[in-house]
This record gives C-alpha cells, sequence and structure tokens, in this order.
C-alpha cells in the first residue's frame, strides 16, 4: 500500500456533510435553528428537531445502523444498493433515546437527514453537492463519494475481523452495501493527503467564514468510550483533549477501513490516516504521533480567533 491508494473514509464523511450544511447557512438557504419539518413533516417529532441537533447529535434520533437486519442485508448482498429514503423510514417507529434536545448519542440517522436536507435544498445529487463546494474548489483529487461517482482507480480492498462476524472478510472497491448503507454518514473515500489538504482548508482558509467557524467548534461536553480523549462534539466535528493540547477533526470507521483527521490549532498542524483493516486503535496512533510532533518542540502559534469552547447550551452526559 502507498500513499497514492485511495481508501473508505467512514464517518469522517460527516465533517464534509456538514461544512456543506455550514456553507448553505452562510448562504441563508437554511439557518441551524430550522426544524427539520420543513423538509420531512412526517418524521416523528420534527417541529422539536433542528439542523443544529443533527450536526452535533443532540436530536434523540434512533441509530439506523443499530438495526441488525439491515447489517445483516448489508453483509449477506454485498452488491445491494440502499435507497437512503428506505433507511430513513425503517427509524420513523423506533423509540427516540431522548427528547430533541435533551442528551447527546452518536447517530448515522443524523447525517442520513442532513445528506437528504442538502439535497432538497440544492436540487442536485449530493455527490454534484460536495464535488461543486469543496472537491473542486480546494482541489482534492483523490476524494470521491462513492459509488455515487465512478469507482476510482486506485481505491483498495480493505480487510475486516471485528464489525462482521465469522473471520476475516474482503471488502472489494465494488462493494456497496456498506457504502451506500453509510450515505451522508460515511460513503465517502479519499487518500490520507487529501484529508490532510481538506482539514488545513477548514481551518486555515477562508472556505468558512469566521463567525461560521465559531459555530462549528462549539461543542457539547460529551465524552465517547470509542474515542478516547474525547471532551465534545461540535457540528461535525470532534474535540480532543490529549495531554492538554486541543484537536478538531473526526474518526471513521466502516467494515475493511479506518480513518481519522486532526487540526491541533495551538500548535497548528494536522494529522491524517488511513488503514485499510476495520478497527486499529487509532487513538495510540494519533497519541504517538502527537508525542513525536510535540518533541520536536514546535513553537505556540497565534491561534485563529475562533472561541474553542462549549456552547452555550452545553450539558454534560
Amino acid at each position: 500500500m502507498t500513499e497514492k491508494h485511495i481508501l473508505r473514509i467512514g464517518s469522517v464523511t460527516k465533517n464534509f456533510t456538514a461544512a456543506v450544511i455550514l456553507k448553505l447557512y452562510e448562504q441563508g438557504k437554511i439557518s441551524l435553528d430550522d426544524t427539520i419539518h420543513k423538509w420531512f413533516p412526517e418524521y416523528p417529532k420534527s417541529d422539536l428537531i433542528t439542523i443544529r441537533q443533527l450536526l452535533n447529535h443532540g436530536s434523540g434520533i434512533y441509530n439506523y445502523t443499530e438495526n441488525l437486519w439491515l447489517g445483516v442485508q448489508s453483509v449477506l448482498m454485498q452488491h445491494k444498493k440502499w435507497d437512503p429514503n428506505t433507511l430513513l423510514k425503517s427509524t420513523y417507529n423506533k423509540k427516540f433515546y431522548f427528547l430533541p434536545g435533551e442528551g447527546h448519542h452518536y447517530s448515522n440517522t443524523n447525517y442520513l437527514l442532513l445528506g437528504l436536507i442538502i439535497e432538497k435544498i440544492t436540487g442536485k445529487t449530493l455527490s454534484k453537492v460536495y464535488r461543486e463546494y469543496i472537491f473542486e474548489p480546494i482541489k482534492l483529487n483523490n476524494t470521491f463519494f462513492i459509488p455515487y461517482e465512478e469507482i476510482p482507480e486506485n481505491l483498495i480492498s480493505g480487510y475486516d475481523r471485528d464489525v462482521i462476524p465469522f473471520g476475516i472478510h474482503k471488502i472489494t472497491p465494488d462493494e456497496t452495501s456498506f457504502a451506500t448503507l453509510g450515505f451522508s454518514a460515511g460513503a465517502m473515500v479519499s487518500t490520507a493527503d487529501d484529508l490532510r489538504k481538506w482539514i488545513d482548508s477548514l481551518f486555515k482558509s477562508n472556505f468558512l467564514k469566521e463567525e461560521t467557524l465559531n459555530e462549528m467548534v462549539k461543542f457539547l461536553e460529551v465524552e465517547d468510550h470509542d474515542v478516547r480523549g474525547q471532551i465534545g462534539y461540535g457540528l461535525g466535528l470532534r474535540v480532543l483533549n490529549i495531554d492538554g493540547n486541543i484537536f478538531f477533526g473526526h474518526t471513521g470507521t466502516i467494515p475493511g477501513f479506518g480513518a481519522a483527521v486532526f487540526y491541533c490549532p495551538g500548535k497548528d498542524y494536522s494529522i491524517a490516516v488511513i488503514s485499510n483493516v476495520s478497527v486499529f486503535d487509532q487513538m495510540s496512533v494519533l497519541e504517538g504521533l502527537f508525542s513525536v510532533i510535540t518533541k520536536m518542540e514546535l513553537p505556540d502559534c497565534n491561534p485563529p480567533p475562533q472561541d474553542y469552547s462549549p456552547a452555550a447550551s452545553d450539558y454534560s452526559l
């Protein structure tokens, strides 16, 4: 495997989806306080669920990828193509984890809804929106939303031994079941270099206005037992505290692959890691890299003026 190979990045996709929503917010096409009733009036409690709650997993909506039957079908039919609206409808009769705004539960359904809302607002397919808003302007030449775009030649196979039971499973480039199951929550593929370029563009360029980035980095004070060091979750951003250093970014796991990309504003550096195994110890790898960089005695930089603090309406779990 070389740095030119392309791998699936799973939930790192959420960072891109959140960024598109925030661009639409800047364009006045959506408000973070809009409820989803505007686009999905038939959804339970649609008049209570806001865009901000979808972005920071504060909606309480059931996570459709916890539905065992959907997972079994995806394993048995590797070339199945899930319809995102069908996936969404599978959650209509599911119990909420809590009332919207009264807790935090990581749910892929939040980002499934955001992807569908993006398509409704723009009138375009999500693949075209990602390309128009992010891939082409930033020149992410090795980042794709598949299988909604042509499969890139350098996309490689991945291997799973932890997510799917009964041995080692090979996830080939033409697999579509898990990719379409992920949709706007996890279907992208990329390289480590593209991910690093992306996180730098997000934090160090004018991709978003300063006040918009301020909204993005405001986080709910919540831990995650799967992500050691997490102290909060912003709008499509995990927030980590490693040895007193704050990092913003996201992790991703999808059968056959794992990924992580983070930016450290205090030291002004970014790290991206991708793997073609489902579950690798992302945090140990990141902590090891952070340790190496820390020993380089990089000077403290003057961080951007963003307010890296908990949201005013945060809660701790």
